[in-house]
């Protein structure tokens, strides 16, 4: 049998017997007189009516939503994890209490720094104390040398005119010695006010010196006390901001280690991360509104683009760019989606369940629904999917209602029930 035949027997057959179907020539016949039995009733099955959507025609690409912060909350210390309050999928707040470290070996060093303070400083205060005993020291000898010199002052010149007036005979070898005498001894007693603000003076350095020791070991004894309460508030681990704790690594009794990330925490608002081919490239720009779909979620809705990478992958052609999602949508990072990209603009498309589709050998149907609840065959032509969707090209009009599913159980004809 040559090929054209074969080729005509294939599709013709098929295609004849479902036309047949359609006009009810294979439909069994009731004859004249006889009751025309009830058609069947189909219950359970779920119909919907069809509807139009804004689609953008163009390129469907997969992507993955992600958050707009990502945040690891690590611990800075070693200690053991005392209790954990969260779990993956919780939200929380900023500020809000993740985890808590064992607190009592931190809290034992912060006393005993506290206490290393507080005896730094009582060694301030005490060289203080010297100090300012000094500092009198200093003032009384100063007095001292004052009332010395000025004493000298007046000795020397009382000395240096009975000196004149021995030498001119004017006076005695008896008021020369007295005046001598008392110079040298006014002269003994300044130099001994001199030595004694001098020594005075000498002790206040090494006093200076031992207070700004006392003040270094007060410092250093300080930020002791600075680091031990840090680390003690380093045992409680927050929510570094509003979001979904997205992985969680870390039980109760578990050892933690400085940098070690106990938890993720990440925030909204999201997006949806995709990788497009690079013929896309100068078809995409920043501000532009693509057509999502969630299937998770059973839902389409439409994202702005805020974020383009200019640079091109090499070994996947691709490049990357992030969809912002509207805020009522219910998304969790990590989450499947598709994004339609393209230089389209919008388009009303019918787009249908997959489930609703029949398909018998090259055709394609959908059971629609009149208004006395009876389904009736209809072909239809069927395009592009998008998740769980398929759009209709034809076939079906908006309004109309179709099975959505349990099509399996509805026939031609059949009434059907969307009760239980």
């Amino acid at each position: 049998m040559k090929t054209w035949v074969k080729g005509v027997l294939f599709l013709g057959v098929p295609l004849g017997g479902f036309l047949l179907v359609l006009s009810g020539v294979l439909v069994h016949k009731i004859p004249p007189g006889t009751a025309e039995r009830a058609p069947a009733s189909i219950s359970g099955v779920k119909v919907a009516a069809v509807e139009q959507s804004a689609d953008h025609t163009g390129v469907t690409v997969p992507g993955t939503v992600v958050a707009d912060g990502t945040s690891q909350v690590a611990s800075k210390i070693m200690a053991s994890v005392q209790q954990v309050f969260v779990k993956e999928g919780d939200f929380v707040k900023q500020g809000q209490t993740l985890v808590v470290l064992n607190p009592e070996p931190l809290a034992a060093a912060v006393k005993q720094a506290q206490a290393g303070s507080a005896q730094a400083q009582a060694g301030v205060q005490a060289a203080q104390s010297v100090q300012a005993q000094i500092d009198e020291a200093i003032r009384q000898s100063q007095a001292s040398l004052q009332a010395a010199q000025a004493n000298l002052q007046g000795a020397q010149s009382d000395f240096e005119r009975t000196q004149s007036l021995y030498e001119a005979g004017a006076a005695s070898r008896q008021d020369y010695d007295h005046a001598q005498t008392r110079y040298q001894a006014a002269k003994a007693q300044y130099d001994q006010a001199q030595a004694a603000l001098q020594g005075a003076l000498a002790q206040k350095a090494e006093a200076q010196a031992r207070l700004g020791e006392a003040q270094a070991a007060l410092g250093q004894a300080q930020a002791s006390v600075q680091a031990a309460s840090a680390n003690l508030s380093d045992t409680v681990l927050k929510a570094p901001f509003d979001g979904f704790v997205t992985s969680k690594t870390v039980n109760q009794g578990d050892m933690a280690s400085p940098g070690m990330p106990l938890l993720t925490v990440e925030k909204g608002p999201f997006a949806l991360e995709v990788y497009a081919e690079e013929k896309l490239a100068a078809a995409m720009k920043i501000g532009d509104t693509v057509s999502v779909h969630i299937p998770a979620l059973n839902r389409s809705v439409t994202g702005t683009v805020y974020e383009i990478t200019p640079r091109i992958d090499p070994a996947s052609r691709t490049f990357k760019m992030k969809i912002r999602l509207p805020g009522d949508v219910e998304v969790r990072p990590g989450m499947f989606g598709e994004a339609v990209l393209g230089t389209g603009g919008p388009n009303d498309k019918i787009f249908i369940p997959k489930a609703a589709v029949v398909r018998w050998s090259q055709f394609t149907g959908v059971y629609t629904v009149d208004n006395q609840n009876r389904a009736h065959l209809r072909y239809v032509s069927l395009g592009r999917e998008s998740g769980d969707q398929v759009e209709v090209l034809s076939g079906l009009n908006p309004g109309e209602r179709i099975v959505v599913s349990g099509v399996d159980r509805v026939s031609d004809g059949a009434e059907v029930r969307t009760g239980s």
